[in-house]
């Protein structure tokens, strides 16, 4: 799926030939290629490609130009959610919409930002207790990787696309010199690429290492050029940073593990003690400078979790079993989603304590030797991104339903308060009163609007809606399930 070159067909044919005979489960994956198959309906060319984000932007500077001729394009629209709100609380709703991303402000515990893979950049004032956008009109509006220059926090880089789905194109990195208020491109050399994760140097704010689907990418005059420093084109998605010393980054791209000395000019494969995968996430902690911990899964299942204690020159596997990336508390269950939800966290005080998602959320306090559920029936599935907040200490969350923290790492907490990031396959409007609609989300099954409140219909993937045309008692929605 994230080949640049292949088209649509080609991927179902693939996709349907590795089903034949195969029992269709649950986590297995199945759904997410579905659901991206569907969503490139209608965005391909002539020949069958899909469309790349020169046609997107070309298509964004047409739509700014008939706005300086004064033509109306805005019409008379408002949201309407599903939010959270002092209306619609989490006993009505159960998530908001997925998120790929969050970074938080190195000075100011008020400011954190996050991103989603189809809904832009949202950003909080106020510690995460309420969010904000202004990044409708971006020409794509998946976000994947957000990072502050240390340096100077104004200036802010995120990179665009979708890490995880595809669902938003890559056009590289975008830069803030305001605080988020306003937006360019600085993508000169990685303009057509998911930009999966960033580090910014910690005293200079030029200096950026982008892991991108085509490669590891590096720029030192703040984003006017990019030139590739991997001696491959391979899909990299992760980097972490030693906490002292900003020369030595890690980087993991198509289940290998990468370290640079020399602020990320060059690389060296590292293979001593770890076994190459499908993915590979890292995390670091400054608890512990020099310990780096590596989660490797295959397309699905867990595969092992590594653990280096001299800078990610030599690791020792920490365990292989149980899989704790499947949907079973206990790790009995096969499979998963490693392609699609893989994220890993230290702990920024207590050494050899590491948080993993997958569909759900472990903790472990061994380095990875023996495993717990930290997964309640408040939390959302499918975790993406953890993050340590530098202010408090805790671990905060971006997933399927939307952003979390671990309160006082025990209990897990709701934070998507305003955030509107739903993706809606489909929209039921009733004939008898036009204020009440029903939706199908992806990721978040059906919810209904009576004009003024949301409330949850059904679980899973939301498809069709339809209200019955001659009795408003009646009304019908549909799961990925049918």
């Amino acid at each position: 799926m994230q080949k640049e070159d292949a088209s649509p067909d080609e991927i179902r044919a693939l996709f349907e030939a590795h089903w034949e005979g195969r029992e269709r489960i649950k986590g297995s994956g199945y759904k997410q290629v579905e659901r991206w198959l569907h969503l490139m309906d209608g965005r391909t060319d002539n020949q069958g490609q899909v469309l790349t984000s020169e046609h997107t932007i070309d298509a964004h500077r047409q739509i700014e130009q008939w706005r300086t001729e004064g033509r109306s394009l805005e019409g008379n629209w408002q949201v309407c959610g599903p939010t959270l709100d002092d209306i619609t609380t989490r006993d009505n709703i159960r998530g908001v919409g997925r998120m790929n991303a969050l970074a938080f402000h190195p000075v100011n515990p008020s400011i954190i930002f996050a991103g989603a893979p189809a809904g832009g950049l949202w950003r909080s004032y106020d510690g995460g207790a309420n969010w904000e956008t202004n990044t409708d009109d971006f020409p794509t509006l998946g976000v994947s990787a957000i990072a502050f220059a240390p340096a100077d926090p104004a200036i802010i880089y995120i990179g665009t696309g979708d890490r995880d789905a595809s669902d938003s194109p890559g056009m590289g990195v975008m830069k803030s010199l305001d605080s988020g208020l306003t937006w360019e491109f600085a993508n000169i050399g990685i303009s057509e690429y998911v930009v999966g994760d960033l580090a910014v140097h910690p005293a200079n704010t030029d200096q950026v290492v982008a892991a991108t689907s085509n490669g590891i990418f590096k720029t030192t005059d703040g984003g006017g050029t990019w030139y590739q420093v991997s001696n491959n084109t391979q899909n990299y998605k992760d980097i972490a940073v030693h906490p002292t010393n900003p020369d030595i980054i890690y980087c993991t791209g198509q289940g290998r593990f990468w370290r640079s000395e020399d602020a990320g000019e060059d690389w060296d494969y590292i293979n001593d003690g770890i076994v190459p995968s499908t993915r590979m996430v890292i995390a670091v902690t400054p608890a512990a400078p020099e310990n780096v911990y590596v989660l490797s899964a295959g397309t699905y299942e867990y595969r092992a979790f590594y653990k280096s204690e001299d800078s990610g020159l030599n690791f020792v596997e920490m365990s292989d079993s149980p899989n704790i990336l499947g949907w079973s508390a206990s790790g009995d269950s096969d499979g998963g989603q490693a392609w699609y939800d893989l994220a890993l966290e230290a702990d920024p005080l207590v050494v050899d304590r590491v948080y993993a998602g997958g569909i759900r959320m472990k903790r472990s306090d061994d380095a990875g030797a023996t495993w717990m559920d930290v997964q309640d029936s408040y939390l959302h599935v499918d975790q993406h991104a953890l993050v340590a907040n530098p202010h408090t200490d805790e671990v905060w969350l971006a997933n399927d339903g939307g952003i979390y923290r671990y309160e006082d790492n025990i209990q897990w907490q709701d934070m998507s308060h305003g955030i509107v990031t739903g993706e809606i396959y489909k929209i039921g409007q009733s004939p008898f009163d036009g204020n009440h609609a029903m939706n199908g989300y992806q990721d978040n099954g059906t919810y209904l609007f009576n004009g003024v409140q949301w409330s949850r219909g059904s679980g899973g993937d939301g498809f069709e809606c339809i209200y019955d045309p001659n009795d408003p008692d009646w009304f019908f929605s549909r799961s990925q399930y049918g």
